[in-house]
């Protein structure tokens, strides 16, 4: 309605009877305005809601609430927190032990060092990375059948799984005697056999020993890396040879080389005549007098016919060995 009074007064200078006119032309229009006004009342009540909205805020409250609710929602299980943390308590086993929460520290501590693998791997470590010496048994029986054994010591086998072992057999029986097998029994903690003869291979420099002297052997375990316990056996039957060993060893001398432990020197025997053969042992030690390895040298035909002293020389591998002594044998006819 402003818009068209503007326009009219924007055309009144044009006319002569301009109040006259302005007349008509303006009760119509007050009319129409009039009229208007009453028809357009709904939209002025429309734009009063308009204005009220904002007292209509609390229809929103839920969204503000929303956006508040979420602070205190932590609280909240921050708040149960003291309920939940003793909650572990009552799964103890063991209501004796379960005084305080120690018990459970000491569970779970448990728990972690049994997830590490072993170590049992470490009952398996104690024969997976193999010593150079393994311990005896408390009381292995060194006894069989008028034989005894001394020096025995036994280490990882060299050039297959298992165990070798090394030591000296002691002739007591009285009489000169023919060796035919040396063996032995191996028995884990619970006492069921682990190996025997079947699993054994043996050695020793001679054959026949005389009576109290002793001779060292090698036995190798096969497929074995230790045993609880173990008896040793000795096959033998009496023989009427006996080879001289009392020999003399002259001029000795001893060096190391590529890990081998060498020594070098003369046999002599002034009180026999050897003319068939000649055994010479050289037989290593550790600080316990036990025995770590030996080696062997044979000597026969035009050597012995002049009945000077032999010469010999005998080198052993010692790949991690410690050798405290040695000792030189000699057995000939």
């Amino acid at each position: 309605g402003v818009k068209r009074i503007l326009n009219l007064r924007t055309i009144r200078p044009a006319w002569k009877n301009g109040p006259v006119l302005l007349v008509i032309v303006v009760a119509p229009a007050l009319l129409a305005c009039g009229f208007w006004g009453i028809s357009s009342e709904p939209d002025l009540n429309h734009v009063i809601i308009r204005n009220q909205l904002p007292t209509l805020t609390p229809t929103y409250s839920p969204t503000h609430s929303f956006q508040v609710t979420p602070l205190p929602q932590p609280a909240a299980p921050a708040g149960d927190a003291p309920a939940l943390a003793p909650e572990p308590a009552p799964i103890d086993v063991m209501p004796s032990e379960a005084t305080t929460g120690a018990p459970l520290k000491r569970a779970v501590e448990v728990t972690r060092s049994g997830s590490t693998p072993m170590a049992a791997a470490p009952a398996a470590n104690m024969s997976a990375p193999p010593t150079p010496v393994r311990p005896l048994p408390a009381a292995p029986n060194l006894e069989t059948s008028g034989w005894s054994f001394a020096g025995i010591r036994w280490s990882p086998a060299p050039y297959q799984e298992g165990l070798v072992l090394y030591g000296d057999m002691v002739n007591n029986t009285g009489v000169a005697q023919e060796l035919s097998l040396v063996s032995g029994t191996f028995y884990d903690g619970q006492g069921g056999i682990i190996a025997d003869a079947a699993n054994t291979v043996d050695y020793w420099p001679i054959d026949i020993i005389p009576p109290g002297d002793q001779v060292p052997f090698e036995l190798t375990i096969s497929n074995i890396q230790s045993a609880a316990d173990f008896n040793l056996n000795v096959t033998a039957q009496p023989s009427n040879q006996s080879p001289y060993h009392d020999f003399q060893f002259l001029d000795i001398k001893q060096w190391t080389e590529d890990e081998a432990y060498c020594l070098a020197g003369n046999v002599d025997s002034p009180n026999s005549a050897v003319h068939d053969y000649l055994v010479i042992a050289a037989v290593l030690f550790d600080a316990q007098n036990n025995i770590v390895t030996f080696g062997d040298d044979f000597e026969s035909g035009p050597a012995l016919s002049s009945g000077a002293p032999v010469d010999f020389e005998i080198c052993i591998d010692l790949t991690a060995q410690d050798v405290a002594r040695y000792e030189l044998r000699a057995w000939g006819q």
